[in-house]
């Protein structure tokens, strides 16, 4: 395990590098960027802690490194503060655990969220919600995004622009398998600032840019 004091990043200032659709401040927060050193791929789950004498106050999650730490590129993590309640919600109410502070009151008194909880998505009713999300990287040649059911094709996106964020949203029937294969050609992954996250209901299923060859997954009850 490797560990690195990072600066944090104002939300104005993060929102002016990487535009106000992709960096959102009541669930984001940016951290680093004044060097090469911070989050890369493979890095996603890892904490952003802040540190009071002996104390780690857990403050971000890597879940969207766009491309590796450098200079004037602040990493973006996910604000946990923004999901406190639903935090609470599954550890203490669905796994009953007794986490002293966060499930059970201790003699020190616990800081509040600075932002008001955030629900997660839901997954109910007959259909799931998919998202992809992609950032082509200087070859979008190279890419393909491909969604099929059983007997007809959905999504066959091709021709993409170079540099360029997409994202595609589309609810997939619980009672149906469907196939999505995301792929790369010449086989060197999504470089750069390039990425792919692909979220199936609440489940976040891949956040990364070293995607190979591609990526593929079944989704549906139905599989």
């Amino acid at each position: 395990m490797k560990d690195v004091d990072v600066p944090k990043v104002g939300d104005d200032a993060c929102t002016r590098i990487w535009g106000q659709q992709r960096y959102i401040a009541d669930v984001m927060i940016c951290a680093g960027g004044e060097d090469a050193e911070g989050v890369c791929n493979g890095d996603s789950g890892g904490p952003l802690l802040i540190r009071e004498g002996d104390v780690d106050i857990l403050t971000g999650l890597a879940t969207k490194s766009i491309g590796c730490a450098r200079p004037g590129r602040p990493a973006v993590f996910a604000r946990v503060s923004s999901a406190t309640s639903w935090i609470q919600s599954v550890a203490c109410d669905e796994w009953k655990s007794s986490v002293n502070g966060l499930c059970q009151s201790t003699n020190e008194p616990t800081p509040s969220p600075t932002l008001s909880p955030v629900a997660p998505p839901t997954t109910s009713g007959p259909c799931t919600n998919l998202m992809v999300e992609l950032r082509t990287d200087d070859h979008p040649e190279d890419n393909a995004i491909m969604l099929k059911a059983a007997r007809r094709t959905l999504w066959d996106m091709k021709n993409l622009e170079a540099n360029t964020d997409y994202k595609w949203t589309r609810c997939l029937r619980n009672d149906r398998c469907f196939q999505l294969d995301v792929s790369d050609s010449y086989g060197d992954g999504l470089v750069g600032e390039g990425f792919l996250m692909v979220m199936f209901g609440s489940t976040v299923l891949y956040d990364d840019s070293n995607v190979g060859f591609g990526y593929s997954v079944k989704l549906g009850k139905g599989c």
